[in-house]
């Protein structure tokens, strides 16, 4: 973690992958060399190692499937990303960074009335901030 705070990617990347050969069924381990992988803008190795941390994930499948949509967004994969928001929205359905993010693929993807619809959604899961 350290090393991945330092942006010292690779030596996280490397640490992680050991700690992946002792505990290979860890989704965190995947999660955190993901995270390295997505900074040095490796989105297919961010995008496995996202898909082997649902594998093995207990709970918070949606925000893996949301970053793992974010990852394959970088990597130009809109339609990929698209079935990822979808997947976090079934499991969350009040999941409104998931909305969000589907919309603006979307969008990406000159699907206007898709993506009006889903940032509408969005910003009525959003709760509103009254000022201080």
């Amino acid at each position: 973690n350290l090393k991945l705070r330092n942006e010292d990617y690779d030596g996280a990347i490397a640490d992680f992958s050991r700690a992946i050969s002792l505990e290979p069924s860890n989704s965190g381990y995947y999660l955190i060399r993901a995270n390295a992988k997505e900074r040095k803008r490796e989105y297919a190795g961010a995008t496995a190692d996202y898909t082997r941390a649902l594998e093995f994930a207990r709970e918070d499948k949606a925000v893996i499937y949301i970053v793992r949509a974010e990852a394959r967004e970088q990597a130009g994969d809109l339609d990929g990303a698209i079935a990822d928001y979808t997947r976090a929205i079934e499991i969350n359905p009040k999941f409104a960074g998931a909305y969000r993010g589907r919309g603006l693929a979307k969008q990406k993807k000159g699907n206007a009335r898709g993506a009006a619809a889903d940032l509408a959604r969005a910003r009525q899961l959003t709760p509103v901030q009254s000022p201080p």
